[in-house]
């Protein structure tokens, strides 16, 4: 049993996250906590599965304490989508100039926003208690 739990971007490739789910409450001591983190927003990478906020939120009936939060909002998923397309592939004097004089100016006109809460998100953050 392990006092820690610490499971970063893996929910999303799982066949069957329920058996993991359950295993990590096994595997958690008491008093112990697990992190997880599952990306939301994000191109396709081989992932199975997209879990949203409100769903996750009923899968840990289990554990004693959930504590659910969201990852970034509107303003940075659109960064993340922006900074995706207008670099993949691009190496060299390409990228440069487009981080130069596109991406680092929208980056900063982006940044006083960021901490604003919305419907949209990256990705989940959860911290698991089990007592």
């Amino acid at each position: 049993s392990f006092d820690s739990i610490l499971c970063l971007e893996v929910f999303e490739y799982l066949e069957n996250y329920p058996k993991a789910i359950a295993e990590i409450h096994r595997l958690l001591k008491p008093g112990g906590r697990a992190i997880i983190t599952i990306p939301f927003m994000y191109h396709e990478h081989q992932d199975k599965m997209r879990f949203t906020k409100d769903f996750m939120a009923t899968q840990f009936n289990q554990f004693s304490s959930i504590q659910l939060e969201t990852i970034g909002n509107a303003y940075t998923v659109t960064w993340d989508i922006l900074r995706k397309k207008w670099l993949l592939g691009k190496k060299g004097w390409s990228a440069k100039i487009i981080w130069n004089l596109f991406l680092l100016p929208l980056r900063y006109l982006l940044k006083p926003r960021e901490q604003a809460k919305d419907e949209y998100y990256s990705g989940l953050f959860i911290i698991l208690k089990n007592d």
